[in-house]
């Protein structure tokens, strides 16, 4: 690349620029083969190690002041960390690193390989649960599992499965859930009238959870105690499938999010009054700036989303409720929470202490935070807070779906299961 000015020096300043009246620009030639000098790249390798600017994506250059964990940007003057590649690289005397002896330079980035396949055995988990308990005892399971849920590991097979006066077989594998009922004859002893295969083939029962996470989530929502006349009306059945309220949409995978964003509209800020520590100015801002989001980031701004990540390079789960159980179910010591606006990652206090904190400029994490950032009409805030070392109100207001967290710090009367339910209750009562 070849750059010329049109004057052979520089004004120091814009004040300079100003008093000489002269007009000053640059002409820049990006692929050519020699600089304004006549003089070919420093070629070298490893461009990939090449560090840039987490503030303005610049890359690292003969201009910028270079210390021995870090770097300060030539063009915005922000402070970087080194990864620990990038350090040892510059370890080396600086006159045999192409970046480093030149403002010319030409790198060569590794080839990518192909991806080794990996085979394991997957672990299997199965949910039998009792529809004949109590209202308030189907609550505690649907709640148990749903934190469960988080917890599995990738690759996990989970089915679902309901008994009362029947079983009930999901699949959630399909675009809209269904389930199938074998109903248990009153005369019945140790033996059903249809092989559960019959009904549903294993592999269509067991679903991945990674793919099918939130329709299996959506499917424990709909379960709901049976009626001393469910039980009678359907002794003498086969199989049918389910009749009830699908507050959940569980048959328009389309709506599913609809409830968690309903709930997460209801506790955002822009609802809150002056009196519940929202300030005018700040309502009116969020106004403004969900107005013009499109759909996929207004989603983001009003529901964020909760990433684990098992290492900073190793992500765990793409998706997470917003709840306290998602944290402590989970296996995972790293979560990164986009909302929109803000960025946080969120170290639990029980990570491993040898996990490098921050998260290095080179890792998985790193690139999935800039990615976020490029794409933003304006610039996130990026916060990084240690879970038992720092304050975490920060992050632990953005759980909303807690009874006593509503995203601004005051107490809220309902979490999102108590949410459903009254929806539920209401559409109940609205049908008699």
């Amino acid at each position: 690349m070849a750059v010329r000015a049109t004057a052979s020096r520089f004004p120091i300043d814009s004040d300079a620029l100003e008093a000489s009246g002269l007009p000053w620009g640059l002409t820049v030639t990006p692929f050519a083969a020699k600089d304004e000098s006549g003089i070919g790249p420093a070629y070298g390798s490893n461009g990939h190690l090449l560090p840039r600017c987490e503030n303005c994506y610049a890359y690292f250059n003969t201009y910028c002041e270079l210390d021995q964990w870090a770097w300060t940007c030539s063009l915005c003057g922000t402070l970087n960390g080194l990864s620990s590649d990038a350090i040892a690289r510059y370890s080396y005397p600086h006159d045999s690193i192409p970046e480093t002896s030149s403002s010319f330079v030409d790198l060569e980035l590794p080839l990518d390989g192909s991806e080794e396949e990996m085979t394991q055995a997957r672990p299997v988990y199965v949910a039998a649960i009792d529809l004949s308990s109590s209202e308030e005892f189907l609550e505690l399971t649907k709640s148990a599992l749903l934190a469960a849920l988080e917890a599995l590991s990738p690759g996990s097979l989970f089915g679902l499965a309901t008994f009362s006066h029947k079983i009930g077989l999901y699949d959630v594998q399909g675009p809209i859930p269904v389930v199938k009922n074998v109903f248990i004859p009153p005369d019945a002893e140790s033996k059903l009238p249809l092989e559960l295969e019959d009904a549903m083939p294993l592999l269509q029962f067991l679903a991945p959870v990674e793919t099918c996470k939130d329709r299996i989530a959506a499917a424990l929502e709909t379960l709901r105690p049976i009626t001393s006349w469910e039980r009678s009306s359907g002794a003498a059945q086969g199989i049918d499938g389910v009749s009830q309220i699908d507050i959940t949409f569980s048959q328009c995978p389309q709506l599913e999010p609809l409830p968690r964003l309903v709930f997460a509209l209801l506790r955002n800020p822009l609802l809150r009054f002056h009196e519940e520590g929202v300030h005018p100015d700040y309502r009116i801002y969020l106004q403004c700036l969900f107005s013009v989001l499109e759909p996929s980031s207004l989603h983001c701004g009003i529901y964020p989303s909760l990433t684990s990540y098992s290492t900073p390079d190793k992500q765990a789960y793409p998706r997470h409720s917003l709840s306290r159980a998602a944290l402590l179910t989970s296996d995972s010591p790293i979560f990164f929470l986009d909302a929109y606006t803000t960025l946080i990652v969120f170290y639990t206090s029980t990570a491993d202490p040898s996990l490098p904190f921050p998260p290095p400029q080179d890792c998985l994490l790193r690139k999935n935070i800039n990615m976020v950032k490029q794409g933003r009409s304006i610039t996130p805030k990026l916060m990084f807070i240690r879970g038992g070392k720092d304050d975490a109100t920060a992050f632990e207001n953005y759980l909303i779906e807690e009874q006593d967290v509503d995203g601004s710090g005051f107490a809220s009367a309902k979490g999102f299961v108590s949410f459903l339910d009254d929806i539920s209750q209401s559409v109940a009562e609205y049908m008699k």
